[in-house]
């Protein structure tokens, strides 16, 4: 089955952006706060799952669920949220905002697990690699925090519907 983790992981990203769709269209009137909390919950008991998990073959299956999660949070948030937020109008600038704090938190994350994962013989070593989930853990609280902030946030109606 390891020869198959790229297909499973985009498996997971599609369903991600598919799932959390069906999440906010049929459970949540449409609204995207109570999705990416869900889905932050999600990586959240990934995160714990993953730094319990890390030497064993459950691992590869906790990175795929949390995928998922990724996936779906950043089509919430990049796509349907940047239209809520900022109107027909200034769309392409939400987006543009978004987006770059994508671009900045993967900056953040290459610093911190740049210095906090293993390197050389170390790296070899599969029970070192604990800094990766473990660093999760405070951002999906974060976010989790953050998307309960918006938890009503509608889409706002145009003058002209």
């Amino acid at each position: 089955m390891s020869h198959n983790w790229g297909m499973l992981l985009c498996l997971a990203g599609i369903l991600g952006g598919m799932f959390a769709g069906l999440l906010s269209d049929h459970f949540f009137q449409s609204r995207r706060g109570p999705v990416s909390a869900v889905l932050y919950v999600g990586l959240l008991v990934g995160a714990l799952a993953g730094a319990l998990t890390l030497t064993t073959p459950a691992y590869g299956w906790v990175i795929v669920f949390m995928s998922l999660c990724v996936i779906g949070v950043h089509g919430m948030l990049s796509a349907a949220a940047s239209m809520d937020f900022a109107g027909k109008q200034n769309v392409g600038v939400a987006v543009g905002l978004i987006d770059g704090m994508v671009y900045a938190g993967t900056g953040a994350q290459f610093l911190v697990l740049g210095y906090l994962t293993p390197s050389g013989e170390a790296a070899h070593d599969v029970a070192n690699w604990w800094a990766w989930p473990v660093a999760m853990i405070p951002f999906a609280v974060l976010g989790l925090g953050l998307s309960t902030r918006v938890w009503n946030a509608r889409a706002q109606r145009s003058a002209s519907h």
